[in-house]
C-alpha cells in the first residue's frame, strides 16, 4: 500500500514516465501529474479511496472518460495486485472499426501497458530499488526504444 501512495510515486516503480508530481496521494481529491517518457502529459484525480485496499483514479484529460481502479488484496502467498480499466479513449474511431480495432490493437496496448507498471511495481517492492527506463520492454506509445547511439 505505501509504494502506490507515497507521493510522487509512479518514478519509483513507473517504467514509462518521465516525471510524477503530486504533494499528497491520500484520499479523495487529491491531483497529480505525470509525463510518459514520450512526452504525454496526464493528470489524473483519486476519486474514490478504500484506505489500505484501493483507490480509483478518473483522468483529467480533455474530452476523455477514462477511470482507472487499483486494488490490492491478500492471497495465500503474498499480496494480489489488480487494474481494472475503463475507457472512451479509442471512441473517436468510427464504432463498426471498434470489431477490429480492439483485439488487435487496443486489448494488446493496454496489456503490454500495465504488465509493464505491475513488474514494476514488483519490483520495487521486492528490491526498493526504482525501476529504470523501459525495464520490462518499451512501448510504442508510451516510451519508445532509445536511439543507439
Amino acid at each position: 500500500w505505501k509504494v502506490i501512495t507515497a507521493p510522487g510515486h509512479l518514478e519509483k516503480y513507473h517504467p514509462f514516465c518521465a516525471y510524477h508530481k503530486s504533494e499528497r496521494w491520500d484520499g479523495v481529491g487529491c491531483v497529480d501529474e505525470s509525463k510518459s517518457n514520450y512526452g504525454k502529459i496526464v493528470r489524473r484525480e483519486v476519486i474514490e479511496w478504500n484506505e489500505g485496499v484501493g483507490y480509483t483514479i478518473k483522468m483529467l484529460n480533455p474530452n476523455q472518460n477514462t477511470r482507472v481502479q487499483f486494488e490490492i488484496g491478500a492471497v495465500e502467498e503474498g499480496v494480489q495486485f489488480k487494474v481494472n480499466l475503463k475507457t472512451n479513449a479509442y471512441r473517436k474511431n468510427p464504432r463498426p472499426f471498434w470489431i477490429f480495432l480492439a483485439p488487435l490493437m487496443i486489448v494488446p496496448s493496454y496489456k503490454k501497458y500495465f504488465h509493464s507498471l505491475l513488474n514494476g511495481i514488483k519490483y520495487y517492492a521486492e528490491t526498493d530499488k526504482k525501476v529504470s527506463r523501459n525495464q520490462f520492454g518499451h512501448h510504442r506509445k508510451y516510451s519508445p526504444k532509445l536511439n543507439a547511439r
